[in-house]
């Protein structure tokens, strides 16, 4: 095959809505380059940009050749949607039939040489657009950024110096963390603080309830503590940091709720962190630019950086967060491994945790943490958790987390679909499952609107004050506690689209509110309507992923006004004209990808009726540990949700081969 018909085969799964119009410029850029090269090359470079579309950061070839519509997902699921007067259905099946035969007729060795003889592809040296490191094929940006992260990772993680004998900080240790009888085995919220305190650079991960943010406050604690013994003349600056605005909000409240907890010689009110940041603004984001002002030649000032919900982290954001930050900086990541990975591509917060529910610790840092915590830990040796064992604590025991959701949410991560949906219909009325056949299905309305959304509305109206206009405080009050009332149910979906995806339900909630009479949604603005941020909006201080009120704000002269309510990281409300407002949706709904980073009283969670690529355990699992006291799933079809418990989200990446 001419290189110049790979062109002509991108351009029209381009037409047909299969790939993004990138990948066929450039194939075509590549075979502008080496127009004499093997046709295998340019397929290979157009598949591995239409990969990163999929969330992979690499195409594995052999895995590709082997199954290549798992990796690739092509022909796209549904695809005769995008059938016009230009393709009938004639030529989509033909098109179909001439991808299934040119991947069939891949080879792995052919393909491998190929690439390994194009003046295009390289180790690693040079600068070839590809990079091909054993059978998996890079964009050289990719390959440098994971090579970059983890090695700046790797050297962060060297152990440090405490500057306290082992007896000095054990009392430190055992005034932090009492005695406590609620857990049998290693209290690893404490191993956790010692790790970070040994390292440069450290991982804390656990599920829901484990107690991150807890042990991450008394983490803050211990590291003042231990730089004030050691004879500093001044505190640590420390920067809290999040991927997203509500995140942030989120990790700034918990300190300051949980800060008054700590033992009294730790609470000094100059060793308190400031709120939390979005890591767009840690690093000092450039308007309509990839890059930041905080590099490797203008590092964020600070001694420590602690990043939360670190599963969200893109390669590149991460590439950015180990650049931006100086190399004398301690840096520790907060997260769930078992969460959704990140919306771009990649999966570094899994990919660094990978074998962390095994104790890898090396026999030098074991008789440490031992001298210092009292902790007796079993442990398998570094060799178990790669070259980054000694620098990750899983935390395992649940403390704050309903034991009914707890019970489903270890059923989903197991991949046991049968268990998972016995205890959705056996433990009520924590847990429950709707299994309506339309989505004007009457007991979903009894759940969406009267069991949920009409409550926040309800509360909006009976605590609206009288004098409002004349007294500002009230008002105040009641706006708070409309967010507060909104903030305790959510609904959240797993697709976008389709008949049970994020427009959809958003748009039945809609229409049933107005059918009550609880919203007048006559319009785009309206008393009542909640949005979510879509994009960060530095002119106005709002985060992508921001969700706050329209409410009608009573005027002095009797007159009201539409204005946009928010509650930020410092506690505050912030309101803003309607116009003001530029990229948002309407969040009765909000996909589950959204919904990261908080929590909610009760939480709706709502699976198509057809199984969806990203439908994982990893979706249902994030979206059932939003829920504190109430987890509802609407699945219209139990093969869906049996199907999506067992899969797991697969994605290629540099990571777990580096050690």
């Amino acid at each position: 095959m001419p290189p110049e018909a790979v062109v002509d085969r991108f351009e029209l799964w381009c037409r047909l809505g299969w790939m993004r119009p990138l990948e066929a410029r450039f194939v075509a850029f590549l075979v502008e380059l080496d127009g004499q090269g093997d046709w295998r090359v340019p397929l290979a470079a157009g598949l591995v940009s239409h990969a990163l579309a999929q969330g992979h950061v690499c195409l594995d070839i052999e895995a590709l050749v082997q199954d290549p519509k798992r990796w690739l997902v092509l022909p796209p699921e549904d695809d005769s949607r995008y059938l016009d007067e230009t393709f009938d259905e004639d030529e989509l099946n033909r098109a179909r039939r001439s991808l299934d035969q040119d991947l069939r007729a891949m080879d792995t060795q052919a393909w491998l040489t190929a690439l390994r003889q194009s003046r295009l592809v390289s180790d690693g040296e040079g600068s070839t657009p590809l990079v091909l490191e054993g059978r998996r094929l890079y964009l050289r940006r990719n390959w440098a950024a994971g090579r970059e992260v983890y090695e700046e990772l790797s050297v962060r993680g060297q152990p440090l110096d405490p500057a306290l004998p082992a007896s000095a900080l054990k009392a430190l240790f055992d005034e932090l963390f009492p005695e406590s009888n609620e857990t049998d085995g290693p209290d690893w919220q404490k191993i956790a603080c010692a790790v970070a305190l040994r390292h440069g650079f450290s991982i804390i991960t656990g599920g829901p309830g484990t107690g991150k943010t807890w042990t991450m406050v008394k983490l803050l604690g211990l590291l003042q503590a231990v730089n004030r013994a050691g004879g500093a003349e001044r505190p640590l600056r420390v920067l809290l940091a999040a991927p997203t605005g509500k995140a942030a909000a989120r990790m700034t409240e918990s300190v300051r709720n949980n800060w008054q907890a700590l033992p009294e010689r730790f609470q000094h009110a100059a060793w308190r962190p400031e709120e939390a940041r979005t890591l767009h603004r840690l690093l000092g984001s450039r308007p309509d630019s990839r890059h930041f002002r905080h590099q490797r030649h203008n590092p964020v000032q600070a001694d420590v950086v602690i990043v939360d919900e670190a599963s969200m982290i893109d390669l590149q954001m991460m590439q950015a967060l180990v650049r931006g930050i100086s190399p004398r900086t301690r840096l520790v990541l907060l997260g769930d491994k078992d969460q959704l990975a990140s919306v771009e591509p990649g999966a570094v917060f899994g990919d660094l945790c990978r074998g962390a529910d095994q104790v890898a610790f090396d026999i030098g840092l074991v008789e440490w943490l031992e001298a210092v915590s009292g902790e007796r830990i079993q442990s398998q040796g570094g060799a178990a958790g790669g070259s980054l064992g000694n620098q990750t604590v899983m935390l395992r025991q649940a403390r704050r987390f309903n034991a009914d959701i707890a019970a489903l949410a270890e059923a989903v991560n197991a991949g046991q679909a049968d268990l998972a949906i016995e205890l959705l219909g056996s433990r009520a009325p924590v847990l429950a499952r709707l299994q309506p056949a339309a989505t004007d299905d009457a007991e979903l309305r009894q759940l969406l609107i009267d069991d949920g959304h009409a409550c926040y509305l309800q509360t909006i109206s009976q605590a609206f004050p009288t004098d409002a206009a004349s007294a500002p405080d009230q008002l105040e009050a009641w706006a708070r506690e409309a967010l507060n009332a909104f903030s305790r149910f959510q609904v959240l979906t797993g697709t976008r689209s389709g008949a049970w995806g994020l427009d959809e339900i958003n748009r039945r909630i809609r229409h049933w509110l107005a059918e009550a009479g609880l919203v007048d949604a006559s319009g785009t603005w309206f008393h009542g309507r909640p949005v979510m941020i879509t994009r960060n909006d530095y002119r106005t201080g709002l985060m992508n992923g921001d969700v706050g009120l329209c409410l009608r704000w009573p005027q002095a002269d009797g007159s009201s006004m539409l204005r946009v309510v928010f509650q930020k990281a410092d506690g505050h409300l912030h309101h803003y004209a309607t116009t003001r407002i530029v990229d948002c949706q309407t969040a009765w709904a909000m996909t589950v990808h959204k919904s990261q980073g908080s929590e909610f009283d009760h939480t709706v969670l709502v699976l198509p009726d057809r199984h969806n690529r990203v439908l994982a355990r990893e979706l249902v699992y994030t979206g059932l540990t939003r829920a504190r006291e109430r987890f509802s799933l609407v699945a219209p079809e139990t093969s869906v949700l049996e199907l999506a418990i067992r899969e797991r989200t697969e994605r290629t990446s540099t990571l777990p081969t580096r050690d």
